[in-house]
């Protein structure tokens, strides 16, 4: 007689389970895509001559330049004006600031990390499965507990 409610129980503890897996895909996919479709950008240094890399038909709306040895300055919405660098310091700014092309020892610019984005993208879903897995195996374990 008493296996009967023990069943019912298991049955039931089983169909809750089941209830629960969607919730938690959809609490690991939520994150994994608003990170995806954010990207991971990173500073990756540019091969191009500064003249080749303005004139792309899409340039960087922003790129960091070295200056001698270690001073670094990021310019928006950058052009070439004769032997200048001109641009903006920040994208609200509207000071137009000039850096002598001569000086540029680095030009670096703004570019989607594929494997960052990736990793970023997969630890919430790996989370997410790692702590479902263990309250699935935890609540498995107590039905036998009786």
């Amino acid at each position: 007689m008493r296996a009967v409610p023990e069943r019912r129980r298991l049955r039931a503890a089983a169909e809750e389970a089941v209830i629960r897996t969607p919730t938690l895909r959809l609490a690991a996919l939520i994150p994994a895509l608003l990170i995806a479709m954010t990207g991971c950008y990173a500073w990756k240094v540019e091969a191009a001559p500064l003249p080749e890399l303005l004139s792309r038909s899409e340039p960087p709306a922003t790129i960091r330049v070295t200056l001698g040895r270690d001073y670094q300055v990021e310019l928006s919405d950058p052009r070439l004006v004769g032997d200048s660098l001109v641009g903006k310091f920040s994208p609200r700014d509207s000071v137009t600031r000039s850096v002598a092309a001569g000086r540029i020892t680095k030009v670096e610019s703004r570019r989607l990390d594929g494997l960052r984005t990736a990793g970023a993208a997969l630890l919430p879903v790996m989370i997410v499965i790692g702590v479902g897995g263990y309250v699935a195996t935890s609540e498995y374990e107590d039905s036998f507990d009786g």
